[in-house]
């Protein structure tokens, strides 16, 4: 078909990637006409869709995504260069004599990479974690490490569940990072289950600066469950300029974002 939509190509995606999250499966035909799109273009589209893993394409269409977070240790094989990049932006947030909360996650565990380096050199930090990875990082350099109680979450050497969100509860911090599921336009800032959002939520709660970790493979992959509601002061470090839907869903929730540099 000739092409009648003058749509710029993130905004065309994120619109693809809008209808298959609304409609579980989506067909190019169907796509090509409420977008106004050729079928040609709609394929190539999809394409890059399914190789940023925001949706999985099939014959003559696209469909969504499981729903489950991959392991910990795939994700840490996905996009490093734009996770370091984050990692960087968010130690340079951390002044010496810091009390923080670092999240489970491949990006802050690169986080914590970098603050061995500044430890190594003298910086003297106090850190609350669910990561186990991260607390044997960080205590043997003589930081002071506090583990959140609660189950061991298979595949993610990380605790969870009721008894990590209550010991939260006693605590105060000056900065959280924090990871998220996905991002979008409608579903803002997203998790995988509603005990993921109640844990984050208290993390952020924690701090007077709360900090959302998020590369843009997140982006316009929102996961199922809504995070709400946000606290003030929220900031969210990303690799790469968001689309202006997102952007604008963010601001209107006055959330400041910050691009990392590599």
């Amino acid at each position: 078909m000739r092409e009648t939509s003058l749509m710029p190509a993130e905004h065309r995606r994120a619109r693809i990637v809008d209808e298959v999250e609304r409609r579980q499966t989506v067909t190019i035909r169907a796509l090509s006409e409420r977008l106004g799109v050729s079928r040609e273009t709609l394929r190539n589209d999809i394409s890059l869709l399914d190789e940023a893993g925001r949706l999985r394409q099939v014959r003559g269409g696209a469909m969504i995504r499981d729903r489950e977070e991959p392991p910990v240790g795939e994700r840490v094989l996905t996009n490093p260069d734009g996770k370091r990049a984050i990692a960087a932006a968010a130690a340079a947030l951390i002044p010496d004599g810091a009390t923080i909360l670092l999240d489970s996650g491949s990006t802050t565990r690169l986080l914590a990479e970098r603050l061995v380096e500044r430890v190594a050199t003298g910086t003297r930090l106090s850190v609350f974690t669910n990561d186990l990875k991260i607390a044997l990082a960080l205590h043997p350099l003589g930081v002071a490490v506090h583990v959140l109680g609660g189950r061991l979450a298979d595949g993610e050497e990380s605790t969870g569940g009721l008894d990590a969100i209550d010991m939260l509860s006693g605590y105060s911090v000056d900065l959280a990072f924090v990871g998220v599921g996905g991002l979008g336009s409608r579903l803002p800032i997203s998790d995988f289950s509603r005990e993921a959002v109640a844990l984050r939520a208290a993390m952020l709660a924690t701090a007077r600066t709360p900090v959302l970790l998020a590369d843009h493979t997140k982006i316009d992959r929102p996961a199922p469950v809504r995070l709400a509601p946000l606290p003030e002061n929220l900031r969210l470090i990303t690799d790469r300029p968001l689309p202006s839907p997102l952007a604008n869903a963010l601001a209107k929730a006055s959330v400041h974002v910050e691009l990392g540099q590599p």
